[in-house]
């Protein structure tokens, strides 16, 4: 009798958490399409500036270019000047190792001149009062290329930004980044499967929310309009689109290990 309740007790925090996930997830939903829209009706307005006004009327905290992972062992580096740069900020220890904590800000700074040595989310919503100011790291295995980061229970949603123009969305450009480009695929895919793909790696951010972003350049060429047909392809009806004088998509899936990568979009 005692184990059914305990399941039943159970069952009912797991529901209303369930449902507290899924209301702020749109809320965040709103304010992200606010945000978007500011930027797309303002000439020259930065998603950083739009952010700045944004803020104040949030109950969420925004940070941008948030490090999820941070290199692992100085050995791993190939470019000697990164190298370089990093030991001449103490970002290694003794044995080349990176440290197990930071803080925000000095990875911020290393960030803006070394960006190849991080992995970040573009865009982090974080419960209001949090204190994401000591980053915590681990890696997995001792020759991991990343250690990741650890304390990411303030994250409640995990925003990635892209800017595109017209004249990559065109049937030319694309058909011609499938034959041209290395890996065969469209650039704007891959960047969106890449941002996806290092977030998954990290087993405690699988959970969380996921949004993506574009901005875009309006046209009104009638041409097939492939972003949100991608869109649709990896995040199904949880898609939002508005056009003027820019227009900008939202895609967004309640956590991400439920996008699934194991397809890729189908022009046409």
């Amino acid at each position: 009798m005692k184990l059914l309740v305990y399941i039943e007790k159970t069952i009912v925090i797991m529901s209303r958490k369930k449902d507290d996930i899924r209301e702020t997830m749109l809320e965040i939903i709103k304010e992200v399409t606010q945000l978007s829209k500011m930027v797309c009706s303002s000439e020259g307005t930065t998603v950083e500036e739009a952010l700045a006004e944004h803020c104040r009327e949030s109950r969420f905290e925004w940070i941008t270019d948030l490090p999820i992972s941070v290199v692992h062992k100085r050995e791993k580096l190939k470019d000697t000047s990164t190298a370089a740069f990093l030991n001449a900020n103490n970002f290694f220890d003794n044995s080349g190792c990176a440290a197990n904590r930071y803080t925000l800000s000095y990875l911020k700074h290393l960030y803006g001149e070394q960006k190849s040595v991080f992995q970040t989310i573009d865009l982090a919503v974080l419960t209001k009062g949090s204190d994401m100011d000591a980053l915590m790291f681990e890696s997995k295995r001792p020759n991991d290329y990343w250690k990741r980061l650890q304390n990411v229970e303030p994250i409640e949603a995990m925003i990635g930004l892209q800017y595109v123009d017209s004249a990559s969305c065109s049937e030319e450009m694309i058909e011609r980044a499938l034959v041209e480009c290395s890996n065969g695929q469209w650039q704007i895919e891959s960047q969106l499967r890449d941002a996806i793909r290092s977030k998954k790696e990290n087993s405690g951010l699988r959970e969380k929310p996921f949004i993506w972003v574009v901005l875009k350049e309006h046209d009104d060429s009638g041409a097939v309009d492939h972003i949100a047909k991608m869109l649709q392809h990896y995040f199904g009806n949880n898609v939002i689109h508005e056009t003027g004088a820019k227009a900008f998509y939202i895609g967004y899936m309640p956590t991400l290990n439920a996008i699934s990568l194991r397809e890729f979009y189908k022009k046409g």
